[in-house]
């Protein structure tokens, strides 16, 4: 069964760099699919050489909005779909020449499930990678293992853009990203699982991100850390409507201990101070972090990785001095 996609590419003064994204888009060998170009308030050419694809490909159609942010201009692209399938691709990234073709066969290969997945490289400016997300564990995934593996970035991992989604799944469970600028994706993503009851997976590298200069945080603000408290909030928020927080607590702690490790462990790099750092790390207090550093059943649930940083996080003297020591080394340094 030839089944039909629709790609949305939401666009933000993309100008410089919406070519490459394009043409792997034109470069499909597999041909039942349109390309919904959503500008969100550009301040540069970016809509007008939306315009032009779209004269010069029939399947390409674009739109103009007011400047609302990433999540809201695919909710955007997803109202104006009218295909089987959807994929978000950022206007920056590009995907390999037969995604498409080899995103059919995994759907026909399991016909009812909601999304399929497939692997994410990141590359820098030269096309060199610079990260390859991990090969999925198993071929397909159904009901609560989803949401699970969703909450914890296991085989589910947060970006929209590794995977294709059944249009009338989210139509009909009413799923969109929420109005924020920020971490919209990790909010989408466990939605995404708790409403899915069948998934399959792909073991190839099909969409290309790209890691541009500058783009990796230097400094990592406190206001950039209530945008993660804020998303966390946000998400426990969604768990108690759907009356599954007690179900899933201990779910959502090893979540919370995931994502604020990680950015603790960024912020130790990027402080030129302990003193300013640690007023960053108290930020974290009201959420429970600390608690949840401790207890066993929410550790256990981490990759052995991930125990690593939640151990560095429980002091965090002990975190900065080892981020300057190794800084000093040369051995580590994110954002720099």
């Amino acid at each position: 069964m030839n089944n039909s996609f629709t790609i949305i590419v939401p666009l933000y003064n993309s100008a410089l760099f919406l070519e490459r994204c394009i043409k792997s888009l034109q470069n499909q060998n597999y041909n039942n699919f349109e390309v919904v170009l959503v500008d969100d308030g550009s301040q540069d050419e970016t809509f007008a050489l939306c315009q032009g694809y779209e004269k010069k490909d029939s399947r390409f159609n674009a739109y103009t909005k007011n400047n609302e942010g990433q999540g809201v201009a695919r909710n955007f692209g997803l109202a104006k779909a009218k295909n089987d399938f959807i994929l978000y691709v950022d206007s920056d990234d590009f995907i390999e020449s037969d995604a498409l073709k080899n995103i059919n066969e995994a759907i026909n290969s399991t016909p009812d499930c909601d999304f399929v997945n497939f692997l994410i490289d990141f590359v820098d400016e030269n096309n060199r990678p610079r990260h390859q997300s991990a090969r999925y564990s198993l071929p397909t995934m159904s009901g609560d293992d989803i949401f699970i593996s969703a909450m914890l970035d296991r085989d589910i991992l947060s970006s929209p853009c590794n995977k294709a989604y059944r249009r009338c799944f989210l139509l009909n469970n009413k799923i969109e990203f929420p109005s924020l600028r920020k971490n919209e994706d990790i909010i989408y993503s466990r939605i995404i699982g708790y409403y899915s009851k069948k998934t399959t997976f792909i073991n190839k590298t099909l969409y290309h991100a790209l890691i541009r200069s500058g783009s990796t945080s230097r400094n990592i603000t406190s206001d950039n850390l209530k945008d993660s408290l804020l998303t966390i909030d946000k998400l426990k928020f969604f768990m108690q409507e759907k009356d599954i927080f007690d179900q899933y607590e201990i779910v959502f702690n090893a979540f919370v201990v995931r994502h604020l490790t990680y950015l603790l462990i960024i912020i130790s790099f990027c402080s030129d101070d302990y003193n300013g750092f640690k007023r960053k790390v108290d930020l974290t207090t009201d959420i429970g972090l600390k608690n949840y550093l401790k207890n066993k059943k929410v550790i256990s649930l981490l990759s052995i990785k991930q125990k690593i940083m939640a151990l560095l996080c429980r002091v965090p003297l002990v975190l900065f001095s080892m981020a300057k020591l190794s800084t000093k080394l040369g051995l580590y340094n994110p954002g720099r």
